[in-house]
């Protein structure tokens, strides 16, 4: 399972996934919709030649932005920012 599906299974609501970084998504869902994109700041861009939003921008697309405040749930994966465990 991967945490996309888990959170459906549990909750039952739309998920939206976004990764610039690969053309399809690891594993799909029933309410899944993927975007090939990633999370930048607007002064910022770490991915150059590929398609970065920054979060307003991701609200927009996936047409959430007439939820109820504090009704959205992230999960994110940021690029560049690991650190090793050695």
């Amino acid at each position: 399972m991967t945490w996309s599906r888990d959170v459906f299974n549990a909750f039952n609501i739309p998920i939206f996934e976004y990764d610039c970084t690969v053309s399809t998504p690891a594993q799909t869902c029933e309410k899944c919709q993927f975007f090939p994109a990633c999370m930048s700041s607007k002064e910022l861009d770490k991915f150059p030649g590929r398609t970065a939003w920054t979060l307003k921008q991701a609200i927009e697309q996936s047409r959430m932005w007439d939820v109820p405040d504090r009704s959205l749930l992230m999960k994110m994966d940021i690029e560049f920012g690991e650190w090793s465990t050695r």
